[in-house]
C-alpha cells in the first residue's frame, strides 16, 4: 500500500488535470486494491493509501472549482445577454443529469423556489417558445431560455454535484463551492444588467427589455436548479451538519428571488418611463381638440361647455384618440405608445415564462390606467383655465 500511495502522490500535479471520469477510474483501481489488501491482511485497514486517495480527491475538487470560478468570470464578462439558441443537446442532457441525481437521492423535481421560479404555464398572448430554444425541466415541463453564461454555470453545478455523488466525503465542500458559484453569478449578473456593466464589458449600447428578460430567465433557471442540487447533495451530508449546510443553498435561492423582483421592477420601469415620455404630449393633443371644437361657441357658453368637457374625460377618456380636426382614429400619442407596447409584448412573451410575463403586463396595465386617467384630468383642468382666459371670462 505504501508503494501505491507514493505512486499516486507523485502524480499529484497530473491528477489535478484529470476529468472526473478519469479520476474515478484511478479511485476504482485503488478501491479494488484496498479491498484485496485488507482482506489478505486479515481486515487491517490500509490507512496510508486511503488518506492519500482522500487528499487527492480534495485537491482535484479544489483545482476544478478554481478553474470553474475563473471560467465563469470570463464568460460573464463577455456575455452579451442574447439567447443561446438553439440549445445544444449536451446542455439539455446536463439538466436531465441533475434531475436524475436529485430523483435518485429521493428529491422532487417539482420543488419550486419562491418568487423567482414558476411553471412555464403555456403561451402568453399567442407567443410561444420553441422547445429547441429553451431548456426543458424533466417531468415538470418548465422551460427556460438560457444565455451562454447560464449554460456554462449549469454544467459546473452538475459537475460539482456529480463529484459529491461519486465521492461522498466531498459533499460538504461541494455545498459551499456550489453556493459560491451561484452567488458569484447572481451578484455579477446584477452588476452587468441592472448596473449596466455589460455596456462596458461586452460593448452593449444600452440595457434593453430583452436583456432584462434574459437575465430574469437566467436567475429563474438557477432558482429551479438549486433545489435539485440541494436534494442530490443532502444524503451525502453528515446528519449533524445537514440542516446548516443546506441552509446556505436556501439563502442563495432567496437571493435569486430578490434579484428576480428587482429585474421585474426594472422591466416595468422601462414602460413607465416610455409612458411618461409620451404623456407629455397629451395636454397639447387635448387642448388642440378642445379649442378647435369650441372656438365656434359663444363667450357666454364657454364656461358651461368646459364643465361638460371635464365630465366627458371621466366617462369616455377614449375621446382623446381624435386628432385636432375631430376626425376619428388613433392620435400620434396612441400610435407611438401602442408600437412600444407591441415591442415589449414580443420581447417579454417570447422570452419570459407565462407567469412572469403576465406579472409584467398586469403591472404595466395598472400603471397606464392610473397615470393616463390622472394626466387627462389635469389636462382637462388646464384647458378649462386657458379657455376662460381666451374668452375673457377671468
Amino acid at each position: 500500500q505504501g508503494a501505491v500511495a507514493r505512486a499516486i502522490a507523485s502524480n499529484a500535479s497530473a491528477t489535478r488535470s484529470f476529468t472526473l471520469d478519469e479520476f474515478s477510474n484511478v479511485c476504482d483501481a485503488a478501491d479494488d486494491f484496498l479491498e484485496r489488501a485488507e482482506r489478505l491482511g486479515g481486515g487491517r485497514r490500509c490507512l496510508a493509501l486511503r488518506a492519500t486517495v482522500a487528499a487527492q480527491c480534495k485537491d482535484l475538487f479544489a483545482a476544478r472549482h478554481a478553474a470553474f470560478a475563473a471560467k465563469l468570470g470570463v464568460v460573464l464578462e463577455a456575455e452579451t445577454w442574447t439567447p443561446a439558441t438553439p440549445v445544444p443537446p449536451e446542455f439539455q442532457k446536463v439538466l436531465e443529469d441533475l434531475a436524475d441525481l436529485s430523483s435518485a437521492a429521493g428529491g422532487s423535481e417539482g420543488n419550486e423556489s419562491g418568487d423567482a421560479s414558476s411553471h412555464s404555464g403555456g403561451d402568453v398572448a399567442g407567443v410561444s417558445k420553441n422547445v429547441s430554444d429553451a431548456l426543458v425541466f424533466p417531468n415538470t415541463g418548465d422551460t427556460v431560455v438560457p444565455v451562454a453564461a447560464s449554460l456554462a454555470l449549469l454544467k459546473m453545478v452538475r459537475d460539482h454535484v456529480a463529484a459529491a455523488a461519486r465521492f461522498p466525503s466531498l459533499a460538504p465542500t461541494a455545498v459551499h463551492k456550489t453556493a459560491e458559484l451561484l452567488r458569484v453569478f447572481n451578484s455579477r449578473t446584477s452588476q452587468l444588467v441592472l448596473g449596466a456593466g455589460a455596456m462596458r464589458t461586452a460593448g452593449l449600447r444600452s440595457i434593453t427589455a430583452k436583456h432584462l428578460a434574459l437575465a430574469t430567465e437566467s436567475v429563474r433557471l438557477f432558482a429551479l436548479v438549486t433545489p435539485l442540487a440541494s436534494n442530490a447533495l443532502a444524503p451525502a451530508l453528515p446528519e449533524s451538519r445537514r440542516v446548516g449546510l443546506l441552509a446556505e443553498l436556501d439563502r442563495t435561492v432567496a437571493d435569486l428571488a430578490k434579484h428576480a423582483r428587482e429585474l421585474h421592477a426594472k422591466t416595468v420601469g422601462i414602460m413607465r418611463d416610455r409612458l411618461a415620455h409620451h404623456s407629455s404630449r397629451l395636454p397639447t393633443i387635448w387642448c388642440s381638440r378642445v379649442f378647435t371644437e369650441r372656438s365656434e361657441y359663444s363667450r357666454s357658453s364657454a364656461g358651461k361647455e368646459e364643465e361638460e368637457e371635464e365630465d366627458d374625460i371621466s366617462s369616455n377618456p377614449g375621446e382623446i384618440l381624435k386628432d385636432a380636426k375631430g376626425a376619428k382614429g388613433p392620435s400620434e400619442f396612441a400610435l407611438a405608445l401602442g408600437k412600444e407596447i407591441g415591442t415589449l409584448r414580443r420581447v417579454i412573451a417570447g422570452t419570459l415564462c407565462a407567469r412572469d410575463a403576465a406579472a409584467v403586463f398586469d403591472e404595466v396595465s395598472t400603471h397606464f390606467d392610473e397615470s393616463l386617467t390622472r394626466t387627462l384630468r389635469e389636462a382637462s383642468r388646464s384647458v378649462a383655465k386657458e379657455w376662460r382666459a381666451k374668452m375673457g371670462d377671468r
